[in-house]
């Protein structure tokens, strides 16, 4: 009990440390005051113009704004429950033509700036029902309003104002609309707290009282999901989700400390420095993802985020993937994205090519989620690649993927993960957003145990309580491995079980399953593959193909296996019918009583048949 109330005093000191107070008595700079101060474009062209990478970045950004010139505002669907898209767009064109503007002058970008954000300040609400939507315009509106003042009207000015206080800063005071994200520890959190700061601190002439309450609320509740980061920085909800929360409560340190030159400790809450090499390791030597999770993408965007973090420590490695992404996918990668100015503004410095790489080819994170990455090689693009996630269920966007692996080899996904479900055409059909054990969401196939690569038990799922974490593990370059305990995760179902994974001379990778069993159970072994064939090709040998690569699925085991191999095709038309994976099964009965070895060994050279 001592030792229990040692370790909340600490945390109690170190978040009275992040709450230090911002007062109406703080001084702040003239406008532009948001991410870049006036007077600091010119710095800003100078670090684009002396890189060619830079050069086209921005190139590409001011022909996209050209095409925004030329389209008419968004409008509101009032069919729809939410209005993110919508918000969202308003943000990204706000951004882009603010940014051009502010980088070339030209009077166009400006007009039309000044369009979109009256346009988005005529609505009736910004919808505070799904309150992501609210924090993104008032984002949008901050932004235009910061970054343009001086060259707006008087009427302008109050407009944007008064939207920004009366559909930002009320509802998000209200519990009604509060509840959904003021101390939850999911990204609402960061991005509708970010926003809301960011547009106090944008009008906070205006009510210094009002502004210094709201960006101090933001400051000691971001703190909240900023805990999850700790130790190694690892993200509860996956990768694209650490995306759009990191992105947010970056950009909120980074306003911090442009309007009021401090970041009120928020900075040295543990593990959030280190979740950018997180963010690297998640990457394959092809540039695509690890994912888990409620993660879709390949790599394609550009997150600001990361050269944010670049910006802040100098270590130009942890753009070591980013650069790779660039070099495979161009410039695309940033004109679709509505925070595209920030990745400039955070990365010009960067020269984007001739970046070494990380040192370490193993990483392993602990936390909620626990994630672990085993390589052969950062510059392979044909290395080996094992990713392991651990952890829970029983978090945001989670998937009943505890234990599950994810293998990549000469560019192809041998294990892989299918990725999240479409939330408009699910949540009409199941409960999505409720995770208790007997929940419709885990029907779902992208999100039930059997379709991730696990071993279930008389397909039963996975125990949404359970936990699994790192117990051991060995980081030598020639033989990475670890082990987890997974019996938390099967509760009820066996006695014990505990998973290996490790990768072998750079060459081979092996999984190893060893069971108790309470009573007499059916266990199957499931793996979802990206691969054109799946040939059973002897009783315990599976020849995947792809690319013209062969890879040997060999399980080694007393059991008496039968095989189930077939398209990972879910039974419901409105699930995401998985195109191109195989799912790749096969089940022994188990005795009860009983201890079970069963390993599997993925390697490129064929066996003796």
């Amino acid at each position: 009990m001592k030792r229990l109330f040692l370790l909340s005093a600490a945390w109690l000191l170190t978040v009275m440390g992040v709450m230090a107070q911002v007062t109406a008595g703080n001084r702040v700079p003239d406008h532009p005051r948001l991410f870049l101060l006036k007077g600091q474009e010119q710095q800003l062209k100078a670090d684009i113009d002396s890189s060619r990478v830079w050069t086209n970045v921005h190139k590409a950004l001011i022909k996209e704004c050209d095409r925004i010139i030329n389209l008419q505002p968004k409008e509101q669907n009032p069919k729809a429950g939410d209005q993110l898209g919508v918000s969202r767009e308003y943000l990204r064109r706000i951004f882009l033509l603010s940014y051009a503007y502010r980088l070339g002058g030209e009077e166009k970008y400006l007009e039309h700036a000044r369009r979109e954000l009256r346009h988005a300040c005529s609505f009736e609400s910004w919808n505070p029902n799904h309150f992501l939507d609210v924090a993104e315009m008032t984002m949008a509106v901050a932004v235009g309003y910061d970054w343009l003042y001086d060259k707006l009207s008087g009427s302008d000015r109050r407009l944007l104002r008064n939207a920004i206080i009366d559909k930002g800063f009320k509802p998000s005071q209200q519990e009604a609309y509060m509840k959904s994200f003021n101390t939850v520890t999911s990204n609402w959190n960061q991005v509708c707290h970010a926003a809301i700061a960011c547009g106090a601190m944008a009008v906070w002439e205006d009510d210094r009282n009002e502004a210094a309450t709201l960006i101090n609320r933001a400051i000691s509740n971001v703190t909240l999901p900023m805990k999850a980061y700790a130790p190694q920085g690892v993200y509860d909800e996956g990768q694209m989700y650490w995306e759009y929360g990191t992105n947010y409560n970056a950009m909120l340190i980074a306003a911090l400390e442009s309007v009021f030159g401090s970041d009120y400790g928020l900075t040295t809450i543990p593990g959030f420095m280190e979740t950018a090499t997180y963010y690297n390791n998640m990457f394959t030597p092809s540039s695509h993802i690890f994912s888990y999770s409620d993660h879709s993408g390949s790599g394609s965007d550009m997150p600001p985020a990361i050269y944010w973090f670049y910006h802040k420590t100098g270590n130009e490695s942890l753009l070591y993937s980013e650069m790779k992404c660039n070099n495979r996918n161009g410039v695309y990668r940033i004109v679709n994205n509505r925070l595209a100015p920030l990745t400039v503004v955070w990365g010009a410095k960067s020269t984007m090519k001739g970046i070494a790489p990380p040192a370490e080819r193993f990483f392993k994170g602990d936390g909620t989620n626990s994630v672990a990455v085993m390589r052969s090689s950062w510059t392979d693009t044909n290395g080996w690649y094992m990713g392991v996630k651990l952890g829970t269920a029983a978090v945001t966007h989670s998937h009943m993927d505890v234990g599950s692996f994810f293998i990549e080899a000469r560019g192809v996904q041998w294990a892989t993960d299918l990725g999240m479900e479409n939330y408009a055409k699910a949540k009409k059909h199941v409960n999505l957003w409720n995770r208790g054990q007997n929940s419709t969401r885990w029907n779902l196939y992208r999100l039930n145990s059997s379709n991730h690569n696990l071993v279930t038990f008389d397909d039963h799922r996975q125990v949404v309580r359970g936990s699994a974490t790192i117990d051991s593990f060995d980081d030598e370059p020639t033989g990475m491995s670890l082990t987890s305990d997974l019996t938390q995760v099967y509760a009820g179902q066996i006695s014990s079980y505990e998973r290996s994974y490790a990768m072998i001379d750079n060459n081979h990778c092996v999984v190893t399953d060893d069971i108790t069993t309470a009573g007499s159970t059916t266990m199957q072994w499931n793996m979802m593959s990206q691969v054109t064939n799946a040939t059973l090709v002897a009783d315990k040998v599976v020849k995947l193909e792809r690319n013209g690569y062969a890879m040997y699925l060999i399980i080694d085991t007393d059991l008496k296996i039968k095989w189930e191999i077939g398209d990972a095709t879910p039974e419901n038309a409105f699930e995401t019918p998985n195109k191109g994976i195989k799912a790749i099964r096969f089940s022994a009965p188990l005795k009860g009583g009983r201890k079970y070895h069963i390993t599997a060994t993925f390697t490129f050279t064929a066996p003796q048949l």
